[in-house]
């Protein structure tokens, strides 16, 4: 027996209850699990959903950046290893594309979505500042720092002086390296 699974549905449940919990900040425990959820759904052979929407941007943007800002606030208190895996580098594709599309975004009635996008900046600040991204592959580096320019420039962040020689040793490497010249 087969049971037929609605993710639009689903979606509208998502929607309802992110932005009920966002309106009264109690967003944590509810979240910590619908990232994955998603990330198998948008993964699915099977899937038909698609984020063709400003709105469903912003709600997998928010969701996503709670979940990579909780995975590197756990690499800063426990001292593990950040991969980036092929969900990861998805969920920073969409914010990504976020960020591009912000200029569309109504931030006065979408306040909430600064949040997580400030949020998940600071962390992966935090990170560069205590952790060394030169064990990370390059085409990883590469994303990670593509990520948090656009973010400084998109969000309008001043205070980032703290992370440009990374970002610098970054581009040397990549100008001196033949290896990393070519990343795919």
């Amino acid at each position: 027996m087969e049971i037929e699974f609605d993710v639009s549905k689903f979606y509208d449940i998502t929607v309802y209850m992110f932005l009920r919990h966002v309106s009264v900040r109690q967003v944590f425990k509810f979240m910590s699990h619908l990232p994955k959820i998603w990330s198998f759904i948008l993964n699915s052979p099977r899937n038909t959903f698609i984020i063709d929407t400003i709105d469903k941007l912003m709600i997998f943007a928010s969701l996503f950046s709670f979940d990579i800002s909780c995975k590197l606030l756990k690499v800063l208190t426990e001292s593990t290893n950040f991969e980036v895996t092929k969900n990861k580098k998805q969920k920073i594709y969409i914010i990504y594309l976020t960020l591009v599309a912000f200029p569309m975004i109504n931030q006065a009635e979408n306040t909430w979505i600064l949040v997580f996008l400030i949020e998940m900046h600071n962390w992966l600040k935090h990170y560069f500042e205590n952790n060394s991204i030169e064990n990370l592959p390059p085409q990883d580096q590469f994303l990670l720092i593509q990520y948090y320019i656009k973010s400084i420039v998109t969000l309008n962040i001043r205070n980032y002086s703290t992370v440009q020689n990374i970002i610098l040793n970054f581009l040397k490497r990549l100008s001196t390296n033949a290896s990393l010249s070519n990343i795919n």
